[in-house]
């Protein structure tokens, strides 16, 4: 995470320097002090960076010393810039997390023949690379990155995910909590499934390299609950293979639901969900989608909060009746974000109109 943040230092100086750089001589006891201080700080981070890093990092280790003696000639301060884009080049290759391209195994490119929309694929072990089915546009539970919401973290833990690589790879993949989640396909290695996980999973294809399964234990991402259970056994995957997922929900508190009922997909989006509930008394509608702060939910319009289910997907309790449920995504601070951007850049170009208002001035 910390080279992405990274890159805001050099963003903002090709900014400024795009946008007006001062034309005289720069004080040599200012140039002097920021040298020692930004380069001493840049040394301190790249020899105390992990091993694995620091072949990436001392490239750049020494960029502020090269600006700094741009800096010292006013001829020179347009290389600024210059040297703040190659920094961002260098640091952006390899940041992302990626899956070579490769040959790719037979089997994977027969999955399209297999997963139908609103399926979600998942792989064991490391057989596929990270990131590659999400790539080929599936929607893979796996899907890899170094910043994941707390919410998905319990869910791949559940399945096994553990150790430092972030989500890790999967070694438990138990049918129900994988179907609840709206996992419907399981590729494996030539091994299979581990036998504790075997329950649910029906073999329907292979190559010489990998197999697939299909989940008998599949669920729409979006359904109804007519029952609620407290979560008992933390993140046990193990614990969930009791649980019929098809009219119950697995929650944070304990809720007091009586009713049955239907439910119609009005609209989906990555942003926003919509559905038509109608039930015979409170139920629970229930959206795989990983909690993340952002997401609201109302009922006929009206706010109502979020019930954690499953781990980490978003409840909302639906009283008896016909009622309209949408879940909507919005960042946190947005909107203050936008303000401070326009003001900021409002500023900005008041600043460059200023500095060639004087440069064409007698």
């Amino acid at each position: 995470t910390w080279p992405r943040v990274g890159f805001l230092v050099p963003f903002a100086l090709v900014a400024l320097a795009a946008l007006r750089f001062p034309e005289t001589r720069v004080p040599l006891p200012r140039l002097l002090g920021a040298w020692l201080f930004v380069q001493g700080t840049v040394l301190f981070l790249t020899v105390t960076a992990l091993l694995s890093a620091r072949g990436r990092v001392w490239p750049t280790a020494f960029a502020p010393t090269l600006a700094a003696l741009a800096l010292a000639r006013p001829r020179w301060q347009r290389v600024v810039p210059v040297l703040a884009a190659l920094e961002v080049g260098l640091w952006s290759v390899s940041v992302l997390p990626v899956s070579a391209p490769g040959p790719l195994d037979p089997l994977v490119d027969r999955l399209s023949g297999w997963v139908q929309p609103g399926e979600r694929v998942l792989a064991i072990s490391e057989v596929v690379p990270a990131n590659l089915l999400a790539r080929m546009g599936f929607s893979d539970l796996r899907c890899h990155d170094p910043v994941r919401p707390r919410a998905l973290a319990a869910v791949h833990r559940a399945l096994g995910a553990r150790g430092e690589d972030l989500p890790g790879p999967v070694t438990e993949p138990w049918a129900g909590l994988a179907g609840a989640w709206g996992v419907r396909w399981l590729l494996t290695g030539p091994e299979g499934v581990p036998p504790m996980c075997a329950s649910g999973w029906e073999a329907v294809d292979g190559s010489e390299r990998l197999r697939l399964y299909r989940n008998a234990r599949f669920l729409p991402v979006l359904r109804l609950a007519s029952r609620a259970v407290p979560l008992v056994g933390g993140e046990n995957g193990k614990v969930f293979e009791s649980v019929d997922f098809r009219t119950t929900a697995v929650t944070d508190r304990a809720l007091a639901l009586g009713g049955s009922g239907t439910l119609a997909v009005l609209e989906r989006r990555p942003w926003k969900v919509r559905a038509r509930v109608t039930a015979t008394g409170e139920v629970l509608a229930v959206l795989h989608v990983p909690r993340v702060p952002g997401w609201k939910a109302r009922v006929d319009g009206v706010a109502v909060p979020l019930v954690t289910a499953n781990l980490g997907a978003m409840g909302v309790v639906v009283p008896g009746g016909a009622h309209e449920v949408e879940w909507r995504y919005a960042p946190p601070g947005l909107a203050l974000g936008w303000s401070l951007g326009a003001l900021a850049l409002a500023a900005a170009f008041g600043y460059g109109g200023r500095g060639r208002t004087h440069a064409l001035s007698p």
